[in-house]
């Protein structure tokens, strides 16, 4: 029992002590050892001996010490005492403390979470809003509208993006429609070209029917003139046939005529 009783004690005199409690754990400690060594290690000696005379020798001496081992545990006890209850006094100073911080810092806390809040709705939710809005008006089809410059962020770099998409597509529309128009009007001078072609050729094709007409009755007139000019020759061969027995009639008259001078002359 004195073996487990001093075992224990050691514990607590190996816990770390404050500098105000450790005069009285020194003090504690002097007088449990001062009881043991000289008050009760005697009395169990002078029993084992069966000394009554020691026993009791060493009995008045370990009540003495064993008074002072009780008045050095009792200062020891109220000076833990008073000392948990100035601990006790600052918890609850610190808990009021911090419970007013503790209160302080959630208000700020909430305070911070509302600013938090609208900074992301002015920086972040908002824009974000304005940029859907955007990307719905650029899908139906309107390159109108105008997308502000916000600064430098990766918002605003979002928006400058959509700027640079924006007047892309602007461009492409440009283009396409110039295009487009080009196209149209390619296609109406091609229509117009195709109409006064088509007009030129039914102009030609008409020319051509009149000319086909006028070469039937030039054929015809050729014909005609050939028809002419056939009989023109019958009637020349005629005319010549006559004209040569006209000569030889002319021949035979002169032959006649000389021969009658001939014969006056005679």
């Amino acid at each position: 029992m004195l073996q487990r009783a001093q075992e224990r004690f050691e514990v607590f005199a190996a816990v770390p002590k404050s500098e105000q409690g450790k005069h009285y754990a020194e003090a504690l400690i002097a007088a449990f050892n001062q009881l043991v060594t000289s008050g009760l290690k005697p009395q169990y000696q002078a029993l084992e001996r069966n000394n009554e005379s020691a026993f009791r020798a060493a009995k008045r001496e370990g009540d003495q010490l064993n008074l002072a081992y009780m008045q050095a545990n009792e200062a020891f006890i109220d000076f833990a005492r008073t000392r948990g209850q100035n601990l006790m006094a600052d918890y609850q100073s610190t808990m009021s403390s911090s419970s007013y911080i503790g209160l302080a810092a959630l208000l700020l806390v909430g305070f911070c979470v509302v600013l938090v809040r609208v900074g992301m709705m002015r920086v972040v939710i908002r824009p974000l809003l304005e940029a859907v809005q955007h990307f719905e008006q650029i899908a139906k089809g309107d390159l109108s509208h105008k997308i502000a410059d916000r600064g430098r962020n990766e918002i605003n770099q979002l928006f400058a993006a959509m700027q640079h998409m924006q007047t892309g597509l602007y461009q492409t529309v440009s283009t396409v429609r110039d295009s487009s128009e080009s196209i149209h009007i390619g296609a109406r001078e091609i229509s117009g070209g195709n109409a006064d072609l088509s007009s030129r050729t039914e102009q030609q094709a008409a020319s051509l029917e009149e000319t086909a007409a006028s070469m039937e009755q030039l054929t015809a007139t050729v014909k005609q003139n050939s028809d002419n000019a056939r009989q023109g020759s019958m009637l020349a061969s005629e005319a010549s046939a006559t004209a040569a027995r006209g000569g030889d009639a002319v021949d035979q008259v002169v032959v006649t005529m000389h021969g009658i001078a001939e014969s006056s002359k005679r």
